[in-house]
């Protein structure tokens, strides 16, 4: 599977073949039901043949037993469908999760970055305003030293 396609993608995937696979087997299930049917045609057929009926009622059996082992195991791969989606919706929700908490972390760093901004102009304002006071203050100073 190519990992480098989106989660989403995969899923999708994983799911598609997973539906392939299912359709196959309904197929399979589909001509052992329609081999039975034959089967049960024949075995009427031959049922009066003696001999040939119980041959016919073998092969019948065996028809059935593939029938029913074919149900089963679609019934069990339907099950692993079912638990796939449900493993496929947890995943969504979780990814719908993250990028949830991602969307409400990059707004916090936003507000963050905003304050910082917003504290460095305060620093740098003030800074500019102790250097204009400190110079008015040595000019105060001179002034009293060296009247004009």
């Amino acid at each position: 599977m190519n990992h480098s396609l989106p989660f989403r993608y995969r899923l999708a995937a994983l799911l598609k073949h997973e539906e392939n696979g299912i359709a196959g087997l309904r197929e399979q299930v589909a001509q052992a039901v329609h081999r039975l049917d034959g089967a049960q045609r024949e075995e009427a057929r031959l049922r009066e043949s003696g001999e040939a009926g119980r041959k016919a009622s073998a092969a019948l059996l065996a028809d059935s037993a593939m029938y029913w082992a074919s149900l089963c195991f679609l019934r069990e791969l339907e099950e692993q469908r079912v638990a796939a989606d449900r493993r496929l919706d947890d995943a969504r929700s979780a990814y719908e999760d993250a990028c949830a908490r991602l969307k409400a972390a990059q707004a916090r760093v936003r507000q963050l970055e905003r304050h910082r901004d917003r504290q460095r102009e305060v620093h740098r304002v003030e800074s500019k305003r102790r250097d204009y006071l400190a110079l008015d203050e040595a000019w105060a100073r001179r002034a009293v030293r060296n009247p004009l």
